[in-house]
């Protein structure tokens, strides 16, 4: 049974004692999120999946070395954009919107039903149009609630440019949904 209700701490100093059973909780409290994150850069969930898995072997195998200068989520989290971009830019992807919402057809939808589709549907697009740092910030500020300063450490930037790179991510997706909101 696995017990998410210990804190990071206590279980990165169980695996530091030789324990992998910490290390299986942090991955199952962590991974989701993780997931989620990486597959917002790569649009491809085998790929995804892929790079969740290097993310979590770099992470085992540098456990050691955390210091607890940052949170444990903002340290993976960072490994695992990094792990990412530098994926990205060895295997020379073109960063393709791939839309996999299919909105069904009228017969048995509601309204509300495709509206709520059509508007998710904008603002994936939305989004996926941000230039790269600024579709990260957003991402990291909107869906994983990190503070700018947090954002600010993962991205290797400063809190100021982290502000304005959401600032002006909001100020286009404000743009491109007009219409629907």
């Amino acid at each position: 049974m696995k017990n998410y209700k210990k804190s990071d701490e206590h279980l990165i100093q169980l695996v530091k004692e030789g324990n992998t059973m910490g290390f299986d909780d942090l991955y199952h409290k962590y991974s989701a999120r993780i997931y989620s994150a990486i597959f917002r850069i790569t649009r491809d969930e085998h790929e995804a999946e892929d790079l969740l898995q290097d993310t979590f072997v770099k992470v085992y195998k540098g456990l050691k070395k955390f210091k607890f200068k940052s949170s444990f989520y903002t340290w993976l989290y960072r490994i695992a954009i990094n792990t990412t971009l530098t994926h990205m830019k060895k295997s020379n992807k073109k960063k393709e919107s791939t839309l996999d919402e299919n909105l069904v057809g009228i017969d048995g939808t509601s309204h509300s039903e495709l509206s709520n589709s059509f508007i998710k549907k904008r603002i994936k697009e939305s989004l996926e149009s941000l230039p790269e740092k600024q579709r990260m910030v957003f991402s990291l500020r909107f869906y994983e609630n990190l503070r700018f300063h947090e954002v600010a450490d993962v991205l290797k930037i400063t809190n100021n440019n982290a502000k304005v790179l959401f600032h002006h991510a909001i100020n286009k997706m404000k743009t491109l949904l007009g219409d629907v909101l």
